[in-house]
């Protein structure tokens, strides 16, 4: 098929969803010609990015999986350093947010997660064409996004209300996720979003795991719990955080603890080596590093 046969094809559907589809009608001139660019400029690459979205919809991804409406809710009013959530910032009514997207993201009834429009939405948000556009304000950067949720994400599982560690009972554990929507879903994606982690980065990362030292292992004695990893407290409090990163296979976190952390003994007591050499995840990190 000829490319530029293509191209008009894309173009003529791409003007006609601009002037007729109610999502984008309200959209600004400007907005509409960065998306039309956006489109035509890199359609091969997000007809492939469509097909792989199909295909992976119903499985965890590097930035984990698409929001529920009230997990999304919850995740507009994290703050940096804030030790406990503030019900007053809560919004009464999450589908407001809906009503606030231009239909740049709607909610998908059959899973009830949020999902964005079309893939052309991230692509167009993470374009060269919007950092230099007069709402170079709402471009994103793939790397600080990243940071950014991760560091969100490691707060919230630092509230004060989860400082008591591993060993909650299981009708806590089930309270606490009606309580803080957010819960269970950062508790699993937290560590997908480590990417580039800069001295900042490492940092955030250092003082959570940090809190095995505490009594039933604190702050990180408790993600583990809302994650399903059975342990005894007390073993927690010994065992160094990278085994039970390599044990669960979590790659970035690996990478970033034997990359960042000079102090770090493989074989210091109180910790079998043999998860950690056995996984994946260690396997790879070893062969990233110099």
């Amino acid at each position: 098929m000829d490319p530029r046969s293509v191209n008009i094809d894309i173009s003529a559907f791409v003007n006609d969803m601009l002037a007729t589809d109610r999502s984008f009608r309200s959209l600004t001139e400007e907005l509409k010609v960065g998306i039309r660019s956006a489109v035509l400029t890199r359609s091969e690459e997000i007809l492939n990015e469509t097909y792989e979205n199909a295909a992976t919809q119903n499985t965890k991804v590097i930035t984990g999986s698409p929001l529920q409406l009230a997990e999304l809710a919850e995740a507009v009013i994290l703050e940096h350093g804030a030790g406990e959530e503030d019900n007053d910032c809560r919004m009464l009514r999450p589908e407001i947010l809906l009503d606030n997207s231009q239909g740049l993201f709607g909610l998908d009834v059959v899973t009830g997660r949020v999902t964005l429009a079309h893939s052309s939405v991230k692509s167009f948000f993470l374009s060269d064409w919007i950092k230099h556009s007069s709402v170079a304000d709402l471009s994103l950067d793939a790397a600080q996004s990243h940071s950014e949720i991760m560091r969100l994400y490691l707060n919230y599982l630092s509230l004060f209300g989860f400082s008591e560690g591993y060993g909650e009972p299981e009708s806590v554990l089930k309270q606490r996720w009606g309580e803080y929507p957010l819960l269970e879903y950062a508790a699993r994606y937290w560590s997908f979003q480590v990417n580039a982690v800069g001295p900042e980065d490492w940092k955030r990362i250092k003082k959570f795991l940090g809190t095995y030292t505490r009594p039933d292992g604190g702050h990180f004695g408790w993600w583990l719990q809302c994650i399903g990893m059975i342990s005894p407290p007390d073993v927690i409090r010994w065992t160094q955080p990278l085994y039970y990163a390599a044990s669960l296979g979590l790659v970035n976190l690996v990478k970033a603890i034997l990359g960042h952390d000079p102090d770090i003994d493989l074989e210091v007591p109180g910790g079998s080596a043999q998860p950690l050499c056995k996984s994946r995840a260690f396997e790879s990190s070893e062969r990233s590093l110099p």
